[in-house]
């Protein structure tokens, strides 16, 4: 199996951050694997998240201050006491949703592994090459944030340079363990997105076969065949589409939910002024203004991926009601008429939506939100 093709290799950058961040105790081994867990290897499991919940929360409650202050700006200090528990908030809700779905999400990853092996088999072939320089880009856009926030604490911070990497350890590296889970979704929404993609493909090469005027039945017997295969892999991947988007929903609330604290506090930032370790920061040059433009940038750039690639795999999955009715049939081909109209009186009633707890749906009509208008499908 080559690279490209390859569901595990195209999301290895990610598993491999997940385990760094506490999100994923199991090695990409067990993606293979068919042997049950031992109970020596569950306690182990349970510790390991014990642990990384505690140090996570002992870090955040023990360190940060919740109380305002008389003496400076209240609204300031609501900003980063809602933008601290938000964050808090959303970084506990992906650890314990990494602790108690790992094994439905490496059931996710062998099914997307087996569904892969299908598409395979038709001409229309499957690259993950450019999911996998996505996922590299998005671990490239997480540590480039992250760098540019220790840079910037350490030009506006006036204290000592130890209460500075503190302050952005704990800010943006404790209470960001939610961004590395977000990628992990991303990812594995973009390999659903691919696989519905190459789906597609095929149908449309099915349909742009030459197709003579008298009944041929091999061929018709062969279309058939393709079509009861192609509605068992679409309801396969919308499937997985759909378990991927139960495991990571209430995380995902709280993650979005941040994402708008995130950016409606930095905008007033930007203009107001902001805290450092206690210490009024009025940004008056771009050395200042540093932080929160990036505490902009940052959740508005997450945000944005996640709306484009959810929109993108809805879109793409009404895409193939449309596609199967460019298959040429015989009017003497009833049997291959019935199949297409029952296929797409399925994909009619499925239903397939990306939702964050059912409150709202995920797509690109969350820019409106934020003044963005969205793209047209």
């Amino acid at each position: 199996m080559s690279q490209d093709d390859d569901v595990v290799k195209a999301t290895l950058p990610v598993w491999v951050f997940c385990q760094m961040f506490g999100l994923c105790f199991s090695s990409t081994k067990a993606i293979a694997s068919t042997k049950i867990p031992s109970r020596k290897r569950n306690v182990g499991k349970f510790v390991y998240w014990f642990a990384t919940v505690s140090i996570a929360l002992h870090l955040s409650f023990y360190n940060f201050s919740y109380e305002l202050d008389p003496s400076k700006n209240v609204v300031i200090q609501a900003g980063d006491i809602l933008n601290g528990l938000s964050s808090i908030a959303a970084t506990v809700s992906s650890i314990f949703t990494s602790f108690l779905f790992e094994n439905r999400i490496l059931t996710v990853m062998k099914d997307l592994c087996e569904v892969n092996d299908k598409l395979k088999k038709y001409p229309k072939s499957i690259s993950y090459k450019g999911i996998k320089k996505f996922a590299y880009a998005e671990i490239i856009y997480l540590l480039n944030s992250w760098i540019y926030f220790l840079i910037s604490y350490v030009i506006t911070c006036p204290s000592n340079l130890a209460e500075c990497l503190g302050s952005w350890y704990l800010m943006y590296t404790i209470t960001k363990i939610f961004d590395v889970n977000l990628a992990r979704f991303i990812s594995h929404m973009s390999i659903v997105y691919k696989q519905l993609c190459t789906l597609n493909s095929n149908i449309l090469h099915l349909s742009e076969e030459r197709y003579v005027i008298s009944l041929n039945l091999p061929k018709e017997r062969y279309k058939i065949d393709a079509l009861e295969n192609f509605k068992e892999i679409y309801s396969e991947i919308l499937r997985i589409g759909e378990e991927i988007n139960y495991v990571h929903s209430f995380s995902l609330l709280l993650i979005i939910a941040n994402q708008f604290i995130s950016i409606f506090s930095s905008l007033y930032f930007c203009f107001f002024g902001y805290y450092i370790n206690g210490n009024y920061i009025k940004p008056n040059s771009l050395s200042t203004l540093l932080v929160p433009l990036m505490s902009l940038i940052h959740p508005g750039g997450q945000l944005l991926a996640i709306a484009i690639v959810c929109q993108l795999t809805i879109s793409e999955s009404k895409q193939t009601g449309k596609i199967i009715y460019r298959i040429p049939i015989n009017r003497n081909a009833r049997t291959l008429m019935q199949r297409i109209n029952l296929f797409s009186l399925h994909i009619m009633h499925k239903q397939f939506d990306i939702t964050a707890c059912g409150f709202f749906s995920i797509n690109c009509a969350l820019l409106l939100m934020v003044g963005i208008d969205p793209p047209i499908y």
